[in-house]
């Protein structure tokens, strides 16, 4: 009789763990949905610029000159007798750059999915050209 009552028990625990599973997997696939959505268009990121003095920064007229032509929709705005260096962003988001170094910028512009031809010559695809509204996807091993 003991060997029932437990055979019993356990099966219904049974039972009750695979109907709440099924329920939160219900729920959690709600969540999938809502997370898929598009993000509000006042959010997403069109173009981007750095805005500020091209002699306050070390290595900012070496980027400007060599680097900036290589970016898909990214510019330079000069504000002559600025002290700050700011990276804006179409949707009004504010950075100061000022104290970034240049390697973190590129990384920065690399995970809001700006793209970056490797050399000024080379065509783009039309994903790439649609880049950053439609984020490029970097490989793993470039960011």
């Amino acid at each position: 009789m003991r060997r029932f009552l437990l055979f019993l028990s356990l099966f219904a625990i049974n039972l009750v763990t695979v109907s709440s599973e099924k329920v939160t997997s219900k729920n959690s696939a709600k969540k999938r949905k809502k997370r898929n959505k598009p993000p509000p268009e006042e959010t997403e990121i069109a173009c981007a610029w750095l805005e500020g003095c091209a002699d306050c920064n070390i290595w900012l007229p070496d980027f400007v000159k060599s680097e900036l032509e290589l970016w898909q929709n990214f510019g330079f705005k000069d504000k002559r007798g600025s002290s700050k260096l700011l990276l804006k962003f179409h949707n009004s988001l504010k950075v100061n750059a000022q104290n970034v170094p240049e390697h973190k910028l590129i990384t920065l512009l690399k995970s809001q999915g700006f793209y970056r031809k490797q050399q000024l010559e080379e065509e783009i695809t039309q994903d790439q050209a649609k880049a950053p509204y439609i984020k490029y996807k970097w490989p793993k091993e470039e960011l």
